[in-house]
């Protein structure tokens, strides 16, 4: 205290001077000895007493502390001696009594009046959030990967050892009560059912027991009669009654969350939703890698912001409102209704208005995986109508949808040809039906639009490009706009005429391979598919269609004659029994009216290829004696190891690792068969058998988890190699410039250019840049064949749900 007096007096003397103060070593020394004084005065308030009692003990001359925890040796004098030696000669009296301890100075706690309910608020909240309730959402609807720790790792290897040892010994183990208490918590979190039941996690005590399911415990040895409770039980259901309360009171605050996420989570989600007006199934096949596939997708091609948003809907359609409440905190609402229009305009998220007059927006899987295939469908649309079709389908496809006016003048200003002849290609797509109307708008409902259903989509516009060819370039803020005369009538890509088309180039791929040994046979068999093909093009059918309607000789031979295939009616008739013969039932005749009629099976010929894929993936991830295996399964049905052993003419080890390989890959199934109700392993048969549909789904997903990683891939060597990239750009465009200058002769053109090479790229980087157009080539040609093999399994499921 006195320090502290002593500076206060220098600052105050310095600050009388008109000295500054500011940097003065006194300041410190000041606030340090501030601070002790701080830290003292709550022990000088405790210690009060003890000090008070030794001030006048010294004043009054005595020392007597019995409020002191230990005594100080420092103080004791003669007569505390006298008293010790007395209480040593006595000592044999005091052993035999109770030990009494000094009393301890009391302190009071000082607690505010809130804090005890802040601090059992703040201890529930914390209980509700680690309660198995919120960590299962928080699992559900976190985008989040799923981890696997080395723990859950031991363990299923555990399991599967367990199992094999079971399946070669004939033998049930046994296991623990722990070990059946741990097991039946897991699979109580793994049950799908549980996570749409939140009223079995409301009655749950801390072992993860139901409390409606438990058993009545009989009453204990020591007391009751027998059925009745003992006291002891009584006491022990009363506590376990209280903590439901509690626990109910604490995840009763959890009701309002439940309750907005139980539009998307209460109900189970369809595996296959229904058929579609265009006989397209709408929401199938919905797995885990196929909507990260779409997610990927639309980053790539409309940035994070919309991938953001069309994720949301990717789990569940749902309104404007419960789009941003998925979305809180990530997205802004007027960036959520940019991204919404961005994917309705390019017809991939559709919108319609329900009972409760909310206008509800779902998003359309299809739509967004035709996206690889585009540069294919232009590649078709090049080969069929030439270089202006192929410039309109990429407009339509960057755009999303545009009218006829707009898209044939933004055509002709690309490329600088004349309106008529992009008006004329135009023409011919909507007649080959690559190109369709949107739906018109009728009326408006409380601000949501009712569209037309009964329209023709392939109809011209009466009157068009009616504006004039400068208007077009003006900028949109203009007043006055001159009329085109098709306002409103809009034109998108038609996806499914080029899914027909490339299931149509399928079917003749597979009838007529390229590696034929007489060309002359194979463009014979060819020009007969294509007049069947051709003549099937007239009727308009979904993709999923299962055959062609029966097409008869006459008609073939007409459609040649319309398309000038190049082939006689005797060729035909050969060509179509050599079909017949050696196509394995995609090619058959169904009558003889108009000199045959015969059908294209759609069913059967993606079936063959799906099959060769399948068999494909067999040999090369495991060996070709699992592609006999597989092959024979599928003609043969349920079989036992025995049989297969046997069919195959293998070991029993082989048969059984490779039989095992593939059940564990997903390419054949298993079905017991017990000969009691128990099916224990030594009185139960195991049959394998082939589930082409289920085989297909799961390629489905892998091939989907193949093409994200390309694209991904993809991406990557873009942007790592961007600066690479840029540097070349700038070059060629220099080079460029060097060979337009007529006033440079060729050796100076020679050394100018190798100069500029020299300067902008080094040996390193032209290796390294020839090495990235390499990978770009392989990684893009991969991506080309992901995607075909994608189509056809995905028509594979359509044709198996039809039938169905």
């Amino acid at each position: 205290m006195i320090n502290y007096m002593a500076e206060l007096s220098l600052l105050m003397s310095q600050m009388g001077c008109g000295k500054s103060i500011k940097e003065h070593p006194a300041v410190f020394r000041a606030s340090k000895h501030r601070i002790i004084l701080e830290r003292i005065r709550p022990i000088e308030q405790k210690m009060k007493s003890q000090i008070d009692k030794l001030t006048q003990s010294t004043h009054n001359g005595e020392v007597k502390t019995p409020l002191r925890a230990r005594p100080d040796q420092m103080e004791f004098d003669d007569e505390s001696d006298a008293e010790e030696s007395e209480e040593d000669e006595g000592g044999e009296e005091k052993k035999t009594k109770k030990y009494v301890p000094p009393k301890m100075v009391a302190v009071r706690y000082e607690e505010e009046d809130n804090e005890k309910q802040t601090k059992a608020m703040e201890r529930a909240k914390r209980r509700a959030l680690q309660s198995s309730l919120v960590q299962e959402l928080r699992q559900q609807y976190s985008d989040a990967p799923e981890e696997y720790r080395e723990k859950s790792r031991r363990k299923f290897e555990a399991d599967k050892e367990r199992q094999r040892y079971e399946e070669d010994h004939f033998v049930r183990l046994r296991m623990s009560k722990a070990e059946k208490k741990r097991e039946r918590l897991q699979n109580r979190d793994n049950a799908i059912d549980d996570l749409f039941n939140f009223g079995n996690y409301m009655m749950r005590d801390e072992s993860g027991e139901a409390l409606s399911n438990s058993k009545k415990r009989k009453g204990s040895q020591s007391g009751g009669p027998k059925g009745k409770k003992s006291r002891f039980d009584r006491k022990k259901s009363k506590k376990l009654k209280a903590k439901l309360k509690k626990t109910v009171k604490t995840k009763a605050r959890l009701i309002l969350v439940v309750n907005i996420e139980s539009q998307f989570s209460c109900q189970k989600r369809p595996i296959f939703a229904q058929l579609t007006s265009d006989g397209s199934y709408a929401g199938k096949m919905a797995g885990h890698f196929e909507s990260e596939l779409c997610q990927v997708l639309l980053e790539e091609h409309f940035g994070k912001t919309v991938s953001l948003v069309a994720s949301v809907l990717l789990r569940e359609p749902g309104p404007l409102g419960a789009i941003m409440f998925r979305l809180k905190g990530q997205v802004k609402l007027n960036a959520v209704r940019k991204s919404l229009s961005i994917l309705i305009q390019h017809s991939i998220v559709t919108f319609k208005m329900d009972a409760s007059m909310r206008v509800n927006y779902s998003i359309d899987r299809s739509a967004i995986l035709a996206f690889p295939k585009a540069p294919r469908c232009c590649l078709i649309v090049k080969t069929l109508y030439g270089g202006l079709a192929e410039a309109i389908c990429e407009e339509l496809f960057s755009y999303g949808r545009l009218t006829c006016s707009d898209t044939i003048r933004k055509v002709s200003l690309r490329l600088e040809q004349p309106l008529g002849d992009v008006k004329e290609k135009f023409c011919r797509l909507t007649e080959a039906q690559f190109i369709a109307r949107c739906p018109p708008v009728v009326s408006s409902l409380k601000g949501c639009p009712q569209f037309e259903t009964s329209y023709d989509p392939f109809i011209m516009p009466d009157v068009i490009l009616q504006g004039s060819s400068e208007s077009a370039g003006e900028s949109r803020k203009r007043k006055a706009p001159t009329p085109e005369g098709d306002e409103g009538i809009y034109w998108h890509i038609n996806w499914s005429r080029f899914d027909r088309y490339i299931r149509d180039e399928m079917t003749l791929e597979l009838l007529v391979p390229k590696n034929s040994s007489t060309e002359q046979i194979a463009l014979k068999l060819s020009q007969t598919v294509r007049s069947l093909l051709k003549a099937n093009e007239v009727r308009a059918s979904p993709v999923a269609t299962i055959n062609t309607a029966p097409i008869s000789l006459f008609d073939m031979m007409r459609t040649v004659k319309e398309n000038e295939l190049e082939i006689e009616r005797p060729d035909v008739e050969k060509s179509l029994r050599i079909l017949v013969d050696e196509s394995r039932g995609v090619v058959r005749r169904s009558g003889d009216s108009g000199g045959g009629l015969f059908v294209i099976d759609f069913e059967r010929a993606i079936g063959q290829i799906c099959q060769f894929h399948i068999e494909s993936l067999i040999r090369e991830q495991l060996e070709s004696r699992a592609v006999r295996i597989f092959r024979l399964l599928q003609q043969r049905g349920h079989l036992e190891e025995d049989q297969i052993e046997k069919l195959t003419m293998m070991s029993g080890k082989e048969t059984r690792e490779l039989l095992y390989a593939m059940l564990e890959e997903g390419y054949i199934s298993t079905k017991p068969i017990g000969r009691t109700n128990d099916f224990a392993p030594s009185r139960t048969f195991v049959l394998y058998y082939v589930d082409m549909p289920q085989t297909v789904r799961g390629l489905v997903e892998y091939t989907c988890k193949m093409l994200r990683n390309i694209i991904l891939r993809r991406s990557f060597e873009v942007k790592e190699h961007r600066l690479l990239t840029e540097r070349q750009v700038k070059m060629e465009s220099i080079m460029e410039t060097i060979n337009a200058d007529e006033t440079l002769d060729e050796e100076t053109k020679k050394q100018q250019i190798s100069e500029v090479e020299e300067m902008y790229l080094s040996s390193a980087d032209r290796a390294a840049l020839e090495k990235y157009h390499k990978a770009q080539t392989v990684l893009n040609a991969a991506e080309t064949e992901c995607e075909r093999a994608l189509f056809a399994f995905r028509l594979y499921i359509e044709f198996s749900l039809r039938r169905c």
